[in-house]
């Protein structure tokens, strides 16, 4: 799963009582450790004085940053709060986006709309990557001309 930082950044400070928990994924270098009592706290003190890593968290990306400290052992307990923090949203960002697309799609004014045509229109609204080529609609398109003078 790709999200980017920002996205998951903000959706943990949606959370009530999760402070803690972005606090340690986003910004775990300048975390006040002495404000948490956790089992972590020895780690995060650990990672906090490692400057290799602080250097490697300012190059990379958060979620390729943790792919590396989990790859390396040294901090399992710091890896487990972070892969929560991951896991939430695969299993259930993606799925609460998916309805409220679907919900806003399927409206009061377009009950009758068929599976098919949902779907087809929630692939259209979910797929981002998709680019529009106006101009060449524009030409395939034919005018109708009225029978009526």
């Amino acid at each position: 799963m790709k999200l980017h930082n920002f996205t998951i950044i903000t959706l943990i400070g949606n959370l009530p009582g999760k402070t803690y928990l972005k606090q340690v994924f986003s910004s775990p270098f300048s975390l006040d450790v002495t404000r948490y009592s956790t089992d972590a706290s020895n780690e995060l003190i650990d990672l906090q004085c490692n400057s290799d890593l602080e250097d490697l968290n300012r190059r990379l990306s958060l979620e390729n940053f943790w792919q590396e400290v989990g790859k390396s052992g040294k901090f399992p307990k710091v890896t487990e709060i972070v892969s929560k923090v991951l896991c939430m949203f695969g299993t259930t960002y993606l799925c609460e986006q998916f309805f409220s697309i679907m919900k806003c799609t399927k409206t009061e004014k377009r009950t009758r709309l068929l599976d098919r045509n949902l779907a087809a229109s929630l692939r259209v609204s979910l797929n981002k990557n998709i680019k529009i080529d106006f101009n060449s609609l524009v030409e395939k398109k034919r005018c109708q001309r009225s029978s009526k003078k």
